[in-house]
This record gives structure tokens, sequence and C-alpha cells, in this order.
């Protein structure tokens, strides 16, 4: 059975005989490395542990040192989402990895973030009446994707 790409990023496993390391959806790193990848700088001038890393930092707001970039790098390489330039230290997406980190990051960043936000605001009632529209409109294309894909609640 073969995963899909979701899966393939987001879970471990084996990938090209070596052993692959999950960028976890929604883990704070993960999703910052991803979200850096998304800049288009990189498509010009390719990635390199010394420019993507205090991207990453900016978007965590937390310190993250060089080795830490290096193993991310790492799983990003193993996972297919960036390739070594031949005879440099630079770095590019592939274009699974441009699809998948864009996804990934858009997707999270403009429904999970939303939802999660409006789940927590369900503990105070939404006054706005066109909010309140949106979030049932959400909700139920949600349940409707959910049935259609037979998940359970």
């Amino acid at each position: 059975m073969t995963r899909s790409l979701f899966e393939r990023v987001t879970l471990p496993g084996k990938r090209l005989g070596t052993r692959t390391v999950a960028l976890r959806y929604g883990e704070p790193r993960a999703m910052a490395v991803l979200a850096a990848l998304c800049l288009c700088l990189h498509q010009v001038a390719g990635l390199r542990n010394r420019t993507l890393r205090p991207l990453v930092e900016t978007l965590l707001g937390a310190p993250y040192p060089s080795p830490r970039m290096s193993y991310d790098l790492w799983r990003l390489r193993v996972n297919g989402l960036i390739r070594r330039v031949p005879d440099t230290h630079r770095w590019e997406l592939t274009p699974e990895g441009i699809q998948t980190a864009l996804f990934l990051t858009k997707s999270y960043r403009r429904l999970i973030d939303p939802l999660f936000a409006a789940a927590e605001a369900a503990a105070h009632p939404v006054r706005d009446p066109e909010l309140r529209a949106a979030l049932r409109t959400i909700q139920t294309t949600l349940d409707r994707y959910a049935d259609a894909a037979k998940l359970a609640a």
C-alpha cells in the first residue's frame, strides 16, 4: 500500500532504504521550518544553514542553534523535500518540497489555527452574526468532508 505525500512527510517511516523522521504537522519547529521554505528567495539563491536558520529562529521566536538546523535539513532531505546542489553547501527545494511546504503551511495557518481559535472562543458566545455564520459554514463543510471520507467525529 502506498502512502500519501502527507503521510510520507508527517509520519516516520522509510524512504529509499533510509529511515525518515517525521515533520510533525502542527509541531512549532516543523511548521516554522516549512514556513521559512515558502519564501521566494530560496528559489533564486538556494538554501543554506546560515541563511535559513535566522528565518526559522524569527518564526519560532526562540533560539534555534545551527546543529538543530542541520538536523532539520537532514529531515527535509530524507523526506525528499530538498536536494543538495552539487559541489556546494546549498540546497534547493524539490518540486514535491515546494508543494508540500506550501500546502502544510497554508492549511495550518488558514484552517487549523482559526478552527482552534474558534473552538476556544466557543466557550465565549460569538456576538457577531457574520462571524457566527462563517463558523457554522466551516463546521458544516468539515462535517460533510468527514462524512464523505467516513471519518469519525
